[in-house]
């Protein structure tokens, strides 16, 4: 495996993260009803 190889499928990934998140994230709620929804608020980050 080259480094060319990696780097041109970390870009396909990358797209495909991508196409996949804009067509996630319209359709997650504005208004969380699950116990998850509060998961992170005391945390430290």
């Amino acid at each position: 495996v080259t480094a060319e190889e990696v780097v041109r499928v970390m870009k396909e990934n990358t797209e495909k993260a991508k196409k996949l998140l804009y067509e996630v994230i319209p359709n997650i709620p504005k208004e969380r009803k699950c116990s998850c929804k509060d998961a992170l608020k005391t945390a430290l980050l």
